[in-house]
């Protein structure tokens, strides 16, 4: 029975990590068996100016989600970690966005950020000030999708800092308190 699973890990994992690095050292279409050309894709990819663009827009990306996600995270946790109805209602309603698809996320953040019909729109509009099209403008388009991703990704991080927070036995708290 081990040994089926690691048959099927080798299978399904490891034969094609090696055979997708085997593949990059090639120049392959595909009907042939390619040629090999060593280095010489990874040189056209980091001469491609797109390619560059988009780690930069990645790193950027992650700058804006991972640390504030982490941070709203845990201060939700903290403020929710209590044995109160309400704690727990605030705690449902905090992690019912990670359960979301992203077809309902794109719908609900579409309703929200579209410049014409959109909700801020309405309330850029009604406030008398131009409505910011955060979805088509260079600028706003990175920060737009880091603020959708840290409110549908916020649910999961907080249960597991709340989990980790309930693991501390209570009298530990009434000796951090008395100290």
């Amino acid at each position: 029975d081990v040994y089926k699973r690691q048959l099927l890990y080798l299978l399904i994992l490891v034969y094609p990590l090696f055979k997708g690095m085997w593949l990059s050292l090639h120049r392959v279409d595909i009907f042939g068996d390619g040629e090999f050309i060593g280095l010489g894709n990874y040189t056209r990819l980091f001469a491609d100016p797109v390619f560059i663009q988009a780690l930069i827009n990645t790193f950027v990306v992650t700058l804006m989600i991972v640390p504030p996600l982490t941070v709203i995270a845990l201060a939700l946790a903290l403020a929710l970690n209590r044995a109160t109805r309400g704690a727990a209602i605030f705690r449902g309603i905090f992690f019912s966005s990670a359960v979301l698809s992203v077809t309902i996320v794109t719908l609900i953040w579409r309703f929200i950020l579209a410049p014409d019909a959109g909700l801020l729109g309405e309330i850029w509009s009604a406030v008398g000030w131009e409505p910011l099209p955060f979805l088509s403008a260079p600028h706003l388009t990175l920060p737009a999708l880091a603020i959708t991703t840290i409110w549908w990704s916020l649910g999961l991080p907080m249960l597991l800092f709340l989990a980790g927070l309930q693991q501390i036995p209570q009298d530990m708290y009434e000796a951090a308190a008395l100290d």
